[in-house]
């Protein structure tokens, strides 16, 4: 159980700066909704009805039994969390929830509201699926409630004569502000549980994936491969009542590869390397002196889907080569000549099944090494994961709605859909992508917009939770960030309707900040204003530049530039102001210095910007790898990957150790 004290909701920046930088892993289903024609839409949201009074009363008592359910299920956990699940029950209100659930009058909208403001807040815990059922109940209820009391038919049969005139009235291609309100009214009948297949219908139509990423498997190689050179390995073994002591080098490489895979993304790491050692063999009073060659092959699985990243035992094989270089004793005289004749006739008996003894035991402790190495790599990186992005978003309802990974033998691919009830994602797909490029990223301005809207509506950012978070993300502050320091701490209050809002078109970005507060040392200002800055986009040498076009945009909210209407002096005054501190984070140039992923991927080597394209709503950013890297990313492609044999497991491509495997073929979770 989480313990209540947490990330609180105040620290939901930290997600808001992640989803501008960070791709998740999702695709929608594929149906046959989404080939329905905008007239055809139009024509069913005209001959919709209303949910009928009894149908709608039949719904919450059906929704008000399975909050029931849930709340008892999470009463169930929280008795057994002593102090813990008391101080989680005063935290939720758990009086109010319950009574909530219970027949007879129903709780106002604005009741079942607050509580589950509590159930979405960024408390560690709250992603688990006991709260979660409870919120999901909660958010089903709190529509059949409001389904009953607040529309009248005519007011459904007017939302949705407005959904067929807005469906027929949309361009090709769509406006974004066509889609908005398209999305409001959407979102209107979803929070009133009318016309649930209406909805759907529209939404698959008009809202698909809105971010891809690919990565190839030229790049994937090149970021992990290592190379073991001379690596020092102690020897110490028992071989047929013999003790071996001594002492030798590894060297080899070791490389991931991708395997095809549908519905997760399937990795394979092997490992191939050469042992040398030279031992001596203890059995009573005789010595042996050997050196060895031991050739090893092994392989880890993992794969990574919505969950993080999970794996299997690892697998290996190996063949040991021997070659006795003296036989000796501690004796002297007959007895040494006695000791050494007795010792090489065993030898010559005994020399290549002690061998595979040797191999064998190579093949449990290259499994064991693996095992240990890349399961703590890859659980760090689990734990980051969930901890950072899946279950923060979980806990706020900000996860994306459908989620798919998939791979290739040569690329791997993450596509995302984030929309909401009431907020549509593309309507179109995204543009071709060129060949033979390393990474491919393609985001549309409705992934920018959907989560500010799910993730900064109505919150406060100060400068030091922007500066925290910069250092957690980039282990560094943007120089942007580090002038304000000069004009002293700040924080924005965003507005509650579309706090962020970005418009892509033509080669050209337009961001829209919009706040309702902003504060400083110096001053308050409490007038609503839009800041908006328009930027080209540019690829200028081999990296992505933007280029500022005229000075920053800052009106109050509402006002049309040229429209005949002034701005207050006020008004002017707050607007100045708020723009001197907005110019240093809107700078008039941004450039990137090329792209080197961070950690290990930048073995990789600088990726080259090779196409830079922004139109209809899409940023695509392709790259491709240094020609030299290419090759590095090669190495043992051939040689190195692995293959299967008849009984369909994994064996050396060279080696006669393949013949064999040794492995344990239980399942490991990296999250245990």
């Amino acid at each position: 159980m989480g313990g209540i004290i947490g990330r609180s909701s105040r620290d939901v920046s930290w997600i808001a700066t992640c989803f501008l930088a960070t791709a998740f892993f999702l695709v929608p289903k594929t149906d046959q909704a989404a080939d329905s024609t905008l007239a055809d839409l139009a024509d069913i949201a005209r001959t919709a009805k209303p949910t009928p009074d009894g149908v709608a009363a039949r719904e919450l008592n059906a929704s008000r039994e399975r909050l029931r359910e849930a709340t008892n299920r999470l009463d169930q956990y929280l008795r057994s969390g002593g102090a813990n699940g008391a101080a989680w029950k005063r935290y939720l209100h758990f009086p109010e929830l319950l009574a909530a659930a219970q027949p007879g009058p129903t709780a106002s909208d604005e009741a079942l509201a607050s509580l589950l403001r509590r159930f979405r807040a960024n408390h560690v815990g709250l992603e688990l699926p006991v709260f979660q059922q409870v919120a999901e109940a909660l958010e089903q209820y709190r529509a059949a409630v409001r389904r009953q009391a607040e529309p009248a038919a005519t007011d459904v049969a007017q939302k949705l004569d407005e959904l067929a005139t807005r469906l027929t009235a949309l361009g090709d291609p769509a406006q974004p502000e066509q889609l908005s309100e398209i999305g409001r009214v959407l979102g209107w009948l979803s929070d009133r549980g009318e016309n649930a297949e209406l909805v759907q219908l529209v939404r698959r139509r008009l809202s698909q994936p809105n971010l891809h990423v690919y990565l190839s498997q030229e790049m994937i190689g090149a970021g992990s491969l290592r190379v073991i050179k001379n690596r020092p390995l102690a020897v110490r073994d028992l071989i047929l009542g013999t003790r071996i002591l001594g002492s030798g080098r590894t060297s080899g490489w070791a490389r991931t590869r991708l395997l095809p895979d549908s519905s997760r993304g399937m990795f394979e790491t092997s490992v191939v390397a050469t042992n040398q050692a030279r031992t001596v063999g203890y059995n009573g009073p005789a010595r042996i002196g050997s050196d060895s060659t031991t050739q090893l092959f092994a392989t880890k699985r993992f794969y990574l889907d919505g969950t993080g990243f999970h794996v299997w035992s690892a697998k290996s094989s190996a063949e040991a080569h021997t070659q006795v270089y003296g036989i000796w004793s501690n004796k002297h005289g007959l007895m040494d000549r006695v000791v050494r004749k007795v010792a090489t006739k065993r030898l010559a008996q005994q020399q290549r099944q002690a061998e595979r003894i040797a191999a064998r035991h190579a093949e449990v402790q290259m499994n064991g090494k693996l095992d240990a190495e890349a399961n703590a790599q890859l659980g760090r990186a689990h734990a980051e994961f969930t901890s950072k992005f899946r279950n923060p978003l979980l806990r706020m309802a900000q996860w994306p709605r459908h989620l798919r990974v998939s791979t290739t033998d040569s690329q791997f691919r993450l596509t995302a859909l984030h929309d909401a009830p009431a907020r549509l994602a593309s309507a179109i797909r995204p543009p071709a992508v060129p060949d033979n490029v390393a990474m491919v990223v393609q985001v549309h301005e409705s992934m920018v917009n959907n989560y500010g809207d799910g993730l900064l509506a109505g919150q406060t950012i100060r400068q030091e939770q922007l500066d925290r978070l910069s250092l957690d993300l980039f282990g560094r502050r943007p120089p942007q960030l580090a002038h304000d320091e000069e004009k002293g701490p700040w924080s924005i209050t965003f507005s509650s309707r579309e706090p962020v809002l970005l418009r892509v078109n033509g080669g050209k970005a337009s961001l829209t900040i919009r706040g309702r507060r902003f504060a400083s040392e110096l001053r308050t200002i409490d007038t609503p204003l839009d800041v908006t800055a328009h930027y080209r986009l540019l690829r200028e040498n081999n990296a992505a530049k933007a280029v500022r076009e005229g000075e920053l945009e800052v009106y109050p909210t509402g006002f049309v530039p040229d429209g005949g209407r002034k701005m207050s002096l006020r008004q002017s005054r707050d607007a100045n102001f708020v723009r001197h501190r907005f110019d240093d984070f809107f700078t008039p140039e941004i450039v990137s210095q090329g792209l080197v992923l961070p950690g290990q991927w930048g073995h990789a080597g600088r990726l080259d910007l090779v196409e830079l394209n922004a139109d209809q709503g899409w940023v695509t950013l392709a790259w491709r790898m240094e020609d030299g890297q290419k090759e590095t990313g090669a190495l043992g492609s051939s040689d190195g990957a692995s293959r299967r044999d008849d009984s369909g497991r994994t064996a050396a491509p060279s080696s006669p150790a393949g013949k064999r495997l040794a492995s344990k073929t239980t399942r490991v979770d990296a999250r245990q």
